[in-house]
């Protein structure tokens, strides 16, 4: 009974054992082809940066021209245009001379009323005529003006002798209304200094120069 179940059963031990073993080397030859692949896997420069670690890239601001279009737009105040940025204008009381005539005088000099203008006047009788100088106008022959000193001027109330009034409009600060001024012109991309081109880190190798072989395109 022994050597029948011997008989029987061998081939099938045999196949068994053939199975395993070859099962065994597969699993062997997988983990040698794993090896071989990790120690070729070595580290390489990037391809993209040429092992750098950056690399060049077209200016989004400017589009690789290296100059940029700017529009741009200021308001300010403008000379004021009654008084042309003055801030003062010529009065118009004594156009300018800083004097008007005397309104008691009328800027003319009188003659005294007392020695109608001869500078003297007589005391005495007929018999005894003496001449002195007149004591209302001290000789001169002329009123004094006590308003002007007969100097048939004063000083003018509105610009207070000075010639010029302070502009009505702007107030003495010569600036007018608001005006905007708009200007277009081209001017160097600050984004690349004019170059057109901008330096980024290397989004393969994030800035190491280095990859392993396998990454390679």
């Amino acid at each position: 009974m022994k050597r029948l179940l011997i008989k029987v059963l061998f081939p099938y031990c045999v196949i068994l054992v053939m199975s395993c073993d070859n099962l065994q080397n597969k699993d062997m030859s997988n983990e040698k082809q794993d090896v071989v692949k990790v120690e070729t896997d070595e580290i390489v420069d990037c391809d993209w940066c040429d092992g750098d670690g950056y690399r060049f890239q077209k200016c989004s601001k400017c589009n690789g021209s290296g100059s940029i279009y700017e529009f741009v737009s200021s308001t300010e105040r403008g000379p004021c245009s009654y008084c042309n940025g003055n801030g003062r204008l010529i009065c118009s009381t004594c156009s300018g001379s800083g004097r008007i005539k005397c309104q008691y005088c009328g800027g003319k000099r009188k003659r005294c009323i007392n020695c109608n203008g001869s500078g003297f006047t007589t005391i005495g009788s007929w018999d005894d005529i003496t001449y002195i100088k007149c004591p209302y106008c001290e000789g001169s022959g002329y009123e004094v003006c006590l308003i002007c000193d007969n100097v048939g001027f004063l000083p003018c109330s509105t610009c207070s002798g000075t010639g010029l009034m302070t502009c009505p409009k702007c107030f003495g600060s010569g600036k007018g209304e608001l005006q905007t001024h708009n200007s277009e012109y081209y001017t160097v991309c600050h984004e690349c200094n004019g170059n057109g081109e901008v330096i980024m880190l290397c989004d393969k190798c994030n800035g190491t120069g280095k990859i392993k072989e396998s990454e390679l395109d």
